[in-house]
């Protein structure tokens, strides 16, 4: 497969071009509030190197939009070269801060819109209203998360630069044609899962909520983890437990599978190869392009919020 790689880096509304292209790592994961890009370009040494936003274009399809984090010109080996490291712009939700406080009645539009304006990021258009309960130091995504999570069940994810609350829809499905995979497995990494979450209740009375997580048990991890009193949850305090133990599993149980190509793979989209993945949801993809040609990892997970049903977690 041909690789047509286009680098722009903008200034206000217009921009500069890059076309020759030698080396592109890009990477998107679904628990993960933004994409990463890196990219080296051979340059004709006369651009400014200056860039408030970038784009990186694959065969004329925008595959990438950012934020520049860092830009760095030289001459190399007779050649002059340009190269990038960004992320996109749903970063700046990590990044910002709201006054703590309560706030009532409020949709995510309004969330993301009335308090900080972030360029060129949207959202799910959804009318319901909920709340939040914000702390010193809460991010907006923090915020994001635990409203999304009352609302649908599910863990927000951000698919290029639109924050979405509702699980992943049927979408498309990349067929991986048998010869172009290279490698392909299951993994997991028990690193993150934490057995037992305990909760004070409103009036600190110490392990007034309790919950197990099977999942941990089962591979004997046991980790045990403490914490106030959830003020996001106060209608259902069970569920500020049950979403920590969901969290703590993400990603632990994945198939991957490695393939000469790129399918320009979108987070939530569905992958299938031969009987190994059958329409399976895609949570993580890495494309790398360089020396070694063009290949793509997808991985497929299997945890509290993606894939095959898995034991719940249980209250004590």
């Amino acid at each position: 497969m041909t690789a047509q790689f286009t680098l722009r880096l903008y200034q206000g509304d217009t921009f500069a071009a890059e076309h020759v292209c030698i080396a592109v790592t890009l990477d998107r994961e679904i628990y993960t509030p933004f994409e990463t890009m890196s990219a080296a370009f051979v340059t004709d040494g006369t651009e400014k190197i200056c860039a408030d936003r970038v784009e990186l274009l694959w065969n004329g399809e925008v595959i990438f939009h950012g934020l520049m984090e860092s830009i760095t010109a030289c001459r190399k080996n007779g050649c002059d070269l340009l190269t990038v490291k960004c992320r996109s712009f749903p970063i700046l939700l990590t990044q910002n801060e709201l006054a703590k406080g309560m706030y009532f009645n409020l949709t995510i539009g309004q969330l993301i819109n009335d308090y900080c304006h972030i360029p060129f990021l949207t959202c799910e258009e959804r009318q319901e209203t909920g709340y939040i309960s914000v702390k010193d130091g809460t991010s907006l995504w923090d915020c994001i998360v635990s409203f999304g999570y009352k609302m649908t069940a599910h863990y927000p994810y951000v698919t290029g630069n639109k924050v979405m609350l509702s699980p992943p829809e049927d979408a498309a499905v990349h067929v991986i044609p048998t010869g172009d995979a290279v490698e392909y497995g299951t993994m997991y990494d028990t690193s993150k899962l934490v057995s037992h979450y305990h909760m004070e209740d409103i009036e600190e009375n110490p392990d007034a909520y309790q919950q197990e997580n099977p999942v941990a048990v089962q591979v004997n991890v046991i980790r045990h983890r403490y914490i106030p009193f959830d003020r996001q949850f106060l209608q259902d305090p069970e569920k500020a437990l049950t979403f920590r133990n969901l969290y703590s599993q993400r990603g632990w149980h994945a198939d991957y599978i490695v393939y000469a190509g790129f399918h320009n793979e979108g987070l939530g989209e569905s992958v299938s190869y031969g009987s190994f993945l059958q329409t399976q949801r895609i949570c993580r993809m890495r494309f790398t392009f360089g020396k070694k040609g063009m290949f793509t990892k997808v991985w497929t997970y299997k945890d509290g919020f993606y894939g095959k049903e898995i034991a719940p977690v249980t209250g004590k």
